[in-house]
């Protein structure tokens, strides 16, 4: 195997510098609290490249991005009033090139290039990107991509994908940045739009602790350092069962799980309400959709499970999604005080204090309704994958649940804090979200009979 380097530059753009976005400051601010851990929140993927690519063809899209994407030339450092951006009129990129002597040795050598790449932490030195290609005969048939969390979200992530070895073109209008996201949240306009999400979420939290059926709280963890294991999840029945309940409902995917996750967090215990954490992604107009930045930020989503009908639920949850949609992009400190101003006065943490992230929907599949029939019907209760790797370390006490639809199967990711939900609490809320799910499918709306079911279960 050998190893060379390709160097990308550009030159004579502008350059400018300003504050973070309040959804990089959310960011920065769990960079920081991951501490020497907050590498891991860099994004990172290893793609094939299509036949026929070649590494000038990729170099060139590289030297396009850079050049429209002012996100992907900046620096972020610490300032004396807060953490501030800075814009580089000039920049290079070092491309590492793998050459490996067979193409079957190709996703081993992409496998370990990419964790190098990601486990070595961004500085303020550093451009916001990491790009390697593994090459075959000359050819690249491997790209490896690595990005600060600070300069793309997932949705970005994906668009440059298919900027560099995709359908997509690089557009030729330039790009907005985040500094002209910063003059809006700034504005009059942005600090009305503020109190608006923050009083939307003051509302949300009152319902979610009063009450006889409220979320109910817990302690705070006891560990300063506490553990993050992560639960994989896999079920064909599953994914299955998603497809047909979000056909029937006009819903996402996305949104199935949703009121599914709810379901499964609030049932066992008798409550009326589950009080989750979306991650969510402020891409309104297509001119927002083909930018490469951040926008993810943290809202929060009460959802009602005492509701005679699983339908009901799905279209609460669909409601709730896009309520979070549209109150998402705050200032995470305000945020945080509302959050922090409900514990103080219910007495401990909302319970589940939960990220409930998902990438979209990627079931681009064509639909196949008797197939998935089929699929639920054959699908058993247990009937599903679980793995574990408890060997991380983060020093993180919120639950995270990641979720994505793929051919495969549903894959989900569980990342949790075992003082919060141990081991034999994450099997046994797989298998119930499983159950859920497999029976809303197979036409068990009734959700008196699913919930007395899961009570006993549980």
């Amino acid at each position: 195997m050998n190893v060379s380097e390709l160097v990308i530059s550009v030159a004579g753009l502008s350059s400018r510098a300003g504050p973070l976005t309040w959804s990089q400051r959310g960011m920065w601010e769990m960079v920081g609290r991951f501490q020497e851990f907050g590498h891991r929140i860099n994004l990172r993927v290893v793609r094939p490249v299509p036949s026929g690519w070649t590494t000038e063809q990729i170099a060139d899209r590289l030297t396009e991005v850079l050049t429209r994407h002012e996100s992907l030339r900046t620096r972020y450092v610490a300032g004396e009033d807060g953490p501030l951006q800075i814009v580089a009129s000039s920049g290079t990129l070092s491309v590492s090139l793998v050459d490996v002597p067979g193409p079957e040795e190709a996703d081993e050598a992409a496998t370990k290039t990419c964790a190098a790449l990601a486990e070595r932490p961004f500085t303020e030195a550093d451009l916001p990107l990491r790009v390697a290609l593994i090459r075959h005969a000359g050819m690249p048939i491997r790209l490896v991509l690595v990005c600060s969390h600070l300069s793309t979200d997932q949705w970005s992530f994906e668009l440059l994908q298919a900027f560099l070895v995709g359908a997509a073109e690089v557009p030729t209008v330039p790009a907005t940045h985040p500094l002209d996201q910063v003059a809006y949240e700034t504005s009059a306009k942005g600090r009305r739009d503020l109190d608006r999400a923050v009083a939307r979420w003051q509302q949300e939290l009152s319902r979610a602790v009063s009450g006889p059926y409220a979320t109910g709280t817990r302690p705070a963890p006891s560990g300063s350092r506490p553990r993050l294991h992560i639960a994989r999840f896999g079920s064909v029945g599953a994914l299955a069962a998603c497809r047909l309940l979000a056909a029937e409902h006009r819903v996402s995917l996305a949104q199935v799980l949703l009121a599914a996750t709810a379901c499964a967090h609030a049932i066992p215990r008798g409550r009326r309400v589950a009080t989750l954490q979306l991650a969510t992604t402020n891409r309104i107009t297509p001119a927002d959709r083909r930018e490469i930045s951040c926008r993810s930020n943290t809202a929060i989503a009460v959802i009602d499970v005492r509701r005679p009908r699983f339908g009901q639920i799905l279209t609460e949850s669909a409601k709730q999604s896009i309520l979070a949609m549209r109150y998402g992009m705050a200032d995470p400190t305000e945020v945080q005080r509302v959050i922090d101003d409900t514990m103080r006065s219910s007495g401990g943490l909302i319970d589940p204090s939960s990220y409930f992230n998902y990438h979209g929907d990627f079931d681009t599949s064509t639909p196949d309704h008797d197939a998935w029939r089929r699929a639920v019907l054959d699908a058993g209760p247990q009937d599903y994958d679980l793995s574990w790797e408890n060997s991380v370390d983060w020093n993180i006490t919120q639950f995270y649940l990641h979720a994505a639809a793929f051919e495969t199967g549903l894959n989900i990711e569980l990342h949790v804090d075992p003082e919060f939900m141990p081991d034999t609490e994450v099997k046994k809320f797989f298998g119930r979200l499983q159950r859920l799910l497999l029976a809303a499918a197979r036409g068990v709306d009734d959700m008196d009979r699913m919930i007395l079911s899961e009570q006993i279960s549980a």
